[in-house]
């Protein structure tokens, strides 16, 4: 009796006590890291605070940016994993803040870090080029050439006027990184709604960073595309249902409009490492343009 007695208040008791939540686990710092580094990067993030949504992305993107500058010896590498160490340990420690709520804050803290330290950045404006009923109705052999056929088109020009009867956003991506000049790149989203699809154009002026600067889309082209979907349109025609823009699915294609020469090597190995990231890449040169200019 008395053991059955002990039994059920230790089941009440368990059954009582709210459920423990997990604490978060942080890494330590890298050991490759320095004690300087270790106090530079503490001091800097205690500064961002228990902020969140746009504020924590504003402060995140401002202290990694000061860091950047202050340490450039320590590489992005070991930045970001410092910085995720120290963020993490402020957030493990403060007890005002729910354990379920500092997990979304780390991930949402990491992500702008990770932006931040990436050479692109896109800027906000989208332009919609055409309206999407028109962008439905129309067809490619439908459109109205340019009654000026004698000049000749710029690789830009075509950038702009290819695939002219999708819908399309676009924005400006800038490529920066210590020692190098700032490169304006031209990204654009072609949104297709009669094959809810979407895909991807950028146009990179005369560079001879522009080998680096495709390595890098490979691993940015989704972020520019989210940032490009966050304008999104509905549209509709006799025998199609709404369809909103966020439903589009990427179909895996890339136009890369390049104004600089690209070794064959060079593309070669750009099209296995965008194959192994499931795009199938289209270079658009100097040559694309020659024979584009050639049929008119």
């Amino acid at each position: 009796m008395n053991r059955l007695i002990l039994f059920l208040l230790l089941v009440f008791s368990v059954i009582g006590s709210p459920i423990p939540a997990f604490a978060l686990e942080c890494p330590k710092m890298p050991e490759q890291s320095n004690k300087d580094w270790e106090v530079e990067v503490n001091a800097a993030v205690l500064k961002i605070g228990p902020v969140k949504g746009g504020e924590l992305a504003t402060r995140t993107r401002k202290v990694t940016k000061d860091l950047l500058g202050k340490l450039p010896q320590a590489g992005n590498i070991y930045l970001e994993q410092m910085m995720y160490s120290s963020y993490c340990s402020a957030l493990r420690d403060d007890t005002k803040i729910r354990e379920s709520e500092k997990a979304k804050l780390l991930r949402d803290y990491n992500r702008e870090v990770r932006r931040a330290l990436n050479p692109f950045t896109a800027s906000p404006k989208k332009t919609e080029v055409k309206s999407p009923e028109s962008v439905l109705r129309s067809k490619p052999e439908q459109q109205n050439k340019s009654s000026n056929t004698r000049n000749k088109k710029t690789l830009l020009d075509l950038f702009n006027n290819d695939f002219d009867y999708l819908l399309r956003f676009k924005c400006d991506t800038n490529w920066a990184k210590p020692g190098n000049d700032k490169v304006i790149i031209k990204s654009q989203a072609y949104l297709d709604f009669q094959s809810q699809t979407i895909f991807l154009g950028f146009y990179i002026p005369n560079s001879s960073q522009t080998y680096e600067i495709c390595t890098g889309l490979a691993d940015y082209y989704g972020t520019v595309m989210e940032d490009l979907k966050k304008e999104e349109v509905k549209t509709s025609a006799p025998g199609m249902q709404h369809v909103d823009s966020s439903e589009l699915r990427f179909s895996g294609r890339i136009f890369l409009y390049h104004e600089y020469f690209l070794r064959e090597e060079q593309k070669r190995e750009l099209f296995s490492l965008y194959k192994s990231k499931g795009v199938s890449l289209q270079f658009r040169d100097l040559e694309y343009l020659h024979a584009m200019n050639k049929e008119r």
